[in-house]
């Protein structure tokens, strides 16, 4: 747990310099869309439970006409408080086997960590979830975001 907290800690310091050059460039940052982060899993096991409660947020907007850029807002005893922005790379229309359609985000962290961290962000409807994977201490860790739209 504390290689977590360290680690959001490190990504924090880096994604608020980041962030802060962005809105320093330009103040037309628009806001798209709002979730609530109901519920986060590492590797497959909840640290965040489903409870009701909010565990940050993350929304995402258009940024210069460039792409879309999303930002991660934790607020929870287990990640503390930070922000991590990332970068849309690629973007991809998917369909379920349901038959439903959503969008795929592919993502880079803003910083020096871009090539440490593969991101994604899938959006159908009311499945709406955001994963972060990278190498820590010579393991693969996954996060799982759940989320809810505001």
């Amino acid at each position: 747990m504390d290689k977590i907290i360290r680690y959001s800690f490190i990504l924090f310091i880096v994604m608020m310099s980041s962030f802060s050059s962005i809105v320093a460039q330009n103040q037309s940052f628009n806001s798209l869309k709002k979730y609530d982060i109901k519920g986060i899993a590492v590797n497959g096991t909840l640290i965040c439970d489903l409870n009701g409660f909010n565990h940050g947020t993350i929304d995402y907007g258009i940024y210069k006409e460039r792409g879309f850029y999303f930002a991660v807002r934790h607020n929870n005893a287990k990640l503390g408080e930070n922000i991590m922005i990332f970068e849309s790379i690629t973007h991809s229309i998917f369909t379920a086997d349901a038959g439903w359609k959503g969008n795929q985000y592919d993502l880079i962290p803003l910083g020096k960590y871009e090539e440490q961290y593969k991101s994604k962000f899938w959006e159908a409807g009311d499945f709406v979830y955001f994963t972060l994977a990278s190498q820590l201490n010579g393991e693969e860790v996954e996060m799982l975001y759940i989320l809810l739209p505001q």
